[in-house]
This record gives structure tokens, sequence and C-alpha cells, in this order.
């Protein structure tokens, strides 16, 4: 079995060519899917229950922004600028990140 990925690596993967390059929303969703499912466990384990901000920040960490913002790509939406921000914070990231990203 794999092992499971660290937000250092699903953060690679949001830039990258496999998510950046994709041309099949649905496919794309379905990766999401395990995405969301994964940035859930991170939540839950690298931060003890008074700490962790939940839902709030796996809908807008760096991650799902960048997901999200290829799907709205793949469906001809346009406009981003009032949702996600040129520079965007990653929210309660581990010692090793950026303290933002650029999009």
């Amino acid at each position: 079995m794999a092992t499971p990925k660290t937000f250092e690596e699903l953060h690679e993967e949001a830039r990258g060519d496999f998510v950046q390059s994709a041309c099949n929303l649905s496919g794309l969703v379905h990766s999401f899917s395990r995405v969301m499912t994964r940035l859930w466990e991170i939540q839950r384990e690298d931060n003890p229950p008074e700490e962790r901000q939940g839902t709030a920040w796996v809908n807008s960490n760096a991650v799902t922004r960048l997901w999200i913002d290829k799907m709205r790509s793949l469906t001809g939406e346009t406009t981003t600028k009032d949702w996600i921000p040129d520079n965007i914070p990653i929210a309660n990231c581990p010692p090793n990140c950026p303290d933002t990203i650029t999009t």
C-alpha cells in the first residue's frame, strides 16, 4: 500500500501538470475527491482537536483552491479575482511549506 501523501506533496501535485494540464473534468473530480479525503486526514493527524480549523481549512487551503481553479477553467468560467487572490495564504501549513503560493 502506498504511503499517504503529505500536504506538501498534494500542493506540488495541484501545481503540477497532472492537475493544471487536465482536460477531463470527470477524471479530475474523481481524483479531487481522493485529495479532499486526504486533506481531512491531514487536518486530523496534524492538529490536536482544539486547534483544528475543520471545514473552513479543508475548503479554502491552497491545495483545494488550485484544484477548484482548474475545474473552474474546464467549465469555461473565466472570473477568479472575486474569490482567489494573487497570493494564496497557506492556512495551517506544515513547517516546511512556503507562506504563500502564487497562482
